[in-house]
């Protein structure tokens, strides 16, 4: 899933839960959100990663991202 959290046609949230429940996948996962810059919606980028029990990494500068993947990687092997 590519989002930037910003939704004009409804709730992410809410969408984001029904096609978790619509694919009906049996296996555990992780799902980590990323926001790059501050052109993304923070709250509902927070509240997606929760879903899944993931975390939200906010990346205000590029030389920064690979702190967060290894940060995201390192929370996987807990």
């Amino acid at each position: 899933m590519l989002s930037d959290g910003l939704d004009n046609i409804g709730n992410v949230d809410k969408k984001f839960t029904e096609s978790l429940e619509k694919m009906n996948i049996q296996d555990v996962f992780t799902v980590n959100t990323f926001g790059f810059g501050d052109d993304h919606d923070t709250e509902t980028m927070r509240n997606l990663a929760v879903i899944k029990d993931g975390n939200f990494y906010y990346i205000e500068k590029l030389d920064i991202v690979d702190e967060s993947f290894v940060g995201a990687l390192a929370g996987l092997l807990l």
